[in-house]
């Protein structure tokens, strides 16, 4: 998710089963910023917490540009920055 514009207030996105445990992890917008999860763990299976919620926006407004990436689940069992490495060294 690339962050276009971010709201005067508000507009997090909340992963209440992620981070502590006495109230989860909330990511801040800021503009032009990319931020990324992965869904599923190393085995395929799907991870739990990353389940998440777009926080309301109180001011302003929010934008941002989302895409959606589906690995099969051979290339799942690698770590994302193999993955990363392996498309930079193909570019060379």
């Amino acid at each position: 998710m690339v962050v276009l514009r971010t709201a005067a207030s508000g507009g997090g996105t909340s992963f209440p089963d992620a981070g502590s445990s006495d109230g989860g992890l909330t990511v801040e917008p800021r503009d032009r910023e990319l931020v990324l999860w992965i869904n599923h763990r190393p085995d395929a299976s799907p991870e739990p917490a990353t389940l998440h919620a777009g926080e309301p926006i109180i001011a302003g407004e929010k934008i941002t540009l989302t895409s959606f990436v589906y690995l099969p689940a051979t290339m799942s069992a690698r770590p994302l920055h193999a993955h990363l490495d392996a498309s930079i060294s193909e570019q060379r």
